[in-house]
Order: C-alpha cells, then sequence, then structure tokens
C-alpha cells in the first residue's frame, strides 16, 4: 500500500487502517523496526498516520470528518471510517498525536445517524446491525462518553434490533461475521 512508504499518497483506507492496526500491534510488542521493507515499521506508521490524516474528509453537511475509500467525496463511508479510525487510535501508542483528528469524525457519525440511533453506510441511508456497531465503535475510540446520548442512542439501536445469526441491513449473508466483530469491537471499549 503506496501511503505506508509515501505519506503524500492518498490512502486505500481500509488496507491503510488494518496496517496501522497490526503495525502498531508489531511495534508494541517488541517487533523490530528494520525488517527489510523500504523505510522501517515505525516510519511507515508515520506515512500512514499522516495519509489518513490529509485524507479525512472536511465537507459538509455528509463528510465532515469521515473518510472514503481514498480521497474525501462529499458523503463518508461508515465502513472505511471506522479503518481509519481504528487505525489512527492504534498508531498513537506508538506517534504522538496520530488520534488528533479523532475528534473530528464525531461530526460525520452525528450526520450518519439515524432519528432511532441506528448508523448507516452513508449519511442518509437505513441503519444497519454492522455500521450501527461500527459507529459506536468509533464514536467511542473518538473519546465520545458510554453514556453520551450518541452513544446511548446506538447502543439501544443494538439492543432492539440485535440478533446473533443474521444482521439488518441490505448486506451480503457473509456480512454477519463483519457485523459481529463490529459489534464486538464496540461493545468491549463500552463496558
Amino acid at each position: 500500500e503506496g501511503s505506508m512508504t509515501n505519506p503524500n499518497q492518498a490512502p486505500y483506507v481500509y488496507v491503510t487502517g488494518g496496517n496501522l492496526m497490526a503495525l502498531s500491534a508489531y511495534v508494541a510488542t517488541g517487533g523490530p523496526d528494520a525488517v527489510g521493507a523500504p523505510v522501517t515499521v515505525t516510519q511507515a506508521i508515520a506515512n500512514g498516520v499522516v495519509s489518513l490524516q490529509n485524507n479525512q474528509g472536511m465537507i459538509n453537511p455528509n463528510n465532515n470528518g469521515g473518510w472514503n475509500y481514498g480521497a474525501p467525496q462529499a458523503s463518508g463511508d461508515l465502513s472505511t471510517t471506522q479503518f481509519a479510525v481504528a487505525g489512527l487510535s492504534a498508531a498513537a501508542n506508538i506517534i504522538d498525536g496520530a488520534d488528533a483528528n479523532l475528534p473530528n469524525v464525531v461530526n460525520f457519525l452525528r450526520a450518519d445517524q439515524n432519528a432511532n440511533g441506528g448508523l448507516s453506510y452513508h449519511p442518509g441511508n437505513a441503519p444497519s446491525s454492522s455500521m450501527t456497531s461500527s459507529g459506536l465503535w468509533c464514536y467511542r475510540l473518538a473519546q465520545v462518553p458510554a453514556g453520551a446520548p450518541e452513544s446511548q442512542s446506538a447502543l439501544n439501536w443494538m439492543l432492539q434490533n440485535w440478533t446473533f445469526d443474521s444482521m439488518i441491513g441490505g448486506f451480503s449473508p457473509t456480512s454477519t461475521y463483519y457485523y459481529l466483530w463490529a459489534a464486538e469491537k464496540a461493545l468491549s471499549v463500552t463496558e
């Protein structure tokens, strides 16, 4: 992924966020910095952080703080946003200030949250199990308290719509695993 070696390149957000999560855990557990790659592991983390920070949406009303697959678009994408948020949050354990942009994601999440508390893939879409779980995870990583109205609304939606073997929202049946993964993350950081 080019943004890990060149911070000026637009990231493929799923990959860059996932790389930041993995590489941050690798460094935090004592992995060596020089691995024979074009840049050191910590430089790759720093590059990925800059690339994600530079590509956070600042477009009102539907992408003020979210991310898309690459460069920002008029409507943010919660699925990619959660990978950017998780990657930046993990990288903050290695790079000071990596999570400095996370408070901005709250504006996007609020625009994406439906009146019933559910969150959706893009603002204005119907809520889904996976995206509501992802949204709660992002709220919590952005330091929105579990007792805040936004978090409580998402939790209430999850409670009212909880299933353990399927999900609400027009995704494929295998997306149930995505939903359960996101729900575990959301609930773990909301205890």
